[in-house]
């Protein structure tokens, strides 16, 4: 408003200035848009004013355009529209931007906006980004384990760490196994085994083992009494000893006056020095040869035969008994054992010892057959033959003076099959 000389404005006017009731205001008003211009005195001013419809400022004119204003709400500009708000959120919740086009809000802080799009966050998970989604985050995983990566389009979690990641791929390692690359695969176990064994190389396209070196020897069986063979575990090569039984000394006869009587000595088992694949004689009988019997005054008995599979050593023969009288004879005509299937040896064994004797002069006794696995018995003069040992050797033979009684001869040794198992 302004006085009629147009150099004031009523609201520059002092307030204690009297009026004399014939000034001039001349009063501009926008109403519904058109700016309205009304010339009032002094007298019917509080009248003129009072008149006037009761209106909001509107932001075209500097105000809200609402009449009253929500506690704690963000007031929004919209253009030329009254203010809107932003309604309060939970403590400590931002204010988000919903772009140009929209009104922000009270809200959770998105990536684009620096935030991480969540509300909440697993304790002790580690936060993954996932561009401009919401962050991700990790279980928090068992003590000890790594955060491993799942490459790159998909998320790492905690866990066993690979190969390819430095690690075994396994949770758990057995207990003393050595352990064995794959590659990028989980790493293997060599198993322990059986002590004093070496870890052993199946080349390069598999994996090593405990075990024994090949040839190496892992165990000798002797066996002296017919029964199965069974491999000892590990075994792949067998050398195979067999040894026929050796025969009995030759008894000397009872004598006479101005008589001898003689006995031979006993001949030894065969032999056998086989080497081959174990696979071909485990399970199979081993039987062996029994020792010859020395017998009195009679002939020595004949070891028995020992075989294995296809390997055989025969029994020696016993050796002979000589007549009793003035001389006797016991030139031994008893033969060894023979041998056969043995792919290095087959050895036929050895022939007991000559006896002879002369009253009054000369004599001879023969001793058992020596065997490469046992000793020939000792002759018997006047005494019993004797008794060879070890194994596949023969008994010793007798002599026996004038009017005596009859001797026995020395017993021979029994048969045996001895097996060298090799890795």
């Amino acid at each position: 408003m302004s006085n009629p000389s147009g150099d004031s404005t009523i609201s520059d006017l002092p307030v204690s200035v009297p009026f004399t009731g014939t000034e001039q205001f001349v009063i501009d008003q926008v109403q519904s848009g058109i700016l309205v211009t009304a010339r009032v005195s002094s007298n019917n001013l509080a009248n003129y004013l009072l008149s006037l419809p009761t209106t909001v400022m509107q932001p075209a004119n500097g105000g809200t355009g609402q009449t009253s204003l929500t506690a704690h709400n963000v007031v929004l500009g919209e253009g030329t529209s009254p203010v809107g708000f932003a309604a309060p959120g939970a403590a400590g919740i931002p204010l988000i931007s919903t772009g140009p086009a929209a009104d922000p809000a009270f809200g959770t802080a998105t990536v684009p906006g620096g935030g991480t799009g969540r509300t909440t966050l697993t304790a002790h998970g580690v936060l993954l980004g996932e561009g401009t989604s919401a962050i991700n985050q990790t279980t928090a995983g068992t003590t000890g384990q790594a955060l491993v990566s799942g490459g790159a389009s998909a998320d790492p979690a905690f866990g066993v760490t690979l190969p390819v990641g430095g690690g075994t791929g396994l949770a758990t390692l057995t207990a003393h196994a050595v352990l064995i690359g794959e590659g990028t695969n989980n790493v293997a176990f060599a198993a322990p085994s059986t002590a004093g064994q070496a870890l052993i190389s199946a080349g390069a396209a598999a994996d090593p083992v405990f075990g024994f070196p090949t040839g190496a020897l892992l165990n000798i069986q002797r066996i002296t009494s017919t029964g199965t063979y069974t491999k000892t575990a590990g075994t792949n090569t067998v050398m195979i000893e067999l040894a026929g039984g050796g025969g009995a000394g030759g008894g000397a006869p009872a004598t006479g006056a101005s008589q001898v009587s003689v006995g031979g000595g006993g001949s030894a088992g065969g032999y056998v020095r086989h080497l081959g694949l174990a696979s071909a004689f485990t399970g199979l009988t081993a039987t062996i040869g029994a020792a010859g019997a020395g017998n009195s005054g009679a002939a020595g008995g004949a070891g028995g035969n020992t075989t294995l599979g296809t390997l055989t050593a025969n029994g020696g023969n016993g050796g002979i008994s000589g007549t009793a009288g003035s001389s006797s004879n016991g030139n031994n005509s008893a033969s060894g054992g023979t041998a056969s299937g043995g792919s290095l040896m087959n050895v036929t064994g050895q022939q007991g010892g000559p006896s002879a004797g002369i009253f009054g002069s000369a004599v001879i006794v023969g001793v058992g057959a020596p065997h490469h696995l046992g000793s020939g018995g000792n002759n018997g003069i006047s005494a019993t033959g004797g008794a060879a040992t070890g194994f596949g050797a023969g008994g010793g033979g007798t002599f026996q003076t004038a009017s005596s009684g009859a001797l026995t001869g020395g017993a021979g040794a029994g048969g045996v099959a001895i097996i060298w198992e090799f890795a």
